[in-house]
């Protein structure tokens, strides 16, 4: 077999398990803290410290989830639905304005 062919590759993702970049965790604080309107969509919020990330916003917080986590009561609005439906009506709802 070619040496060549066997060369691995890096995803450019964080797999789970590793640190995230530190100029990138900086990065995101920041963001956060300065958001008016922060959407967490999609998650169980299990996986430290990204979980940590909706209690530091200041801006209003909406959790749209399938399904209830143990972090529902830090934010101001959760939804319980499917992510593409609620964007969905979301959108639809903008568009009338």
């Amino acid at each position: 077999m070619d040496l060549f062919l066997r060369r691995e590759t890096r995803p450019s993702i964080v797999l789970f398990g590793e640190l995230l970049p530190e100029e990138v965790w900086h990065q995101a604080m920041s963001a956060i803290r300065q958001a008016d309107l922060v959407l967490i969509i999609g998650t169980s919020l299990q996986v430290y410290p990204v979980n940590q990330l909706p209690s530091m916003a200041k801006g209003k917080t909406v959790l749209i989830n399938r399904e209830p986590t143990s972090m529902d009561h830090l934010f101001d609005l959760s939804i319980y639905s499917s992510a593409k439906d609620t964007l969905l009506e979301v959108e639809q709802l903008c568009l009338k304005r």
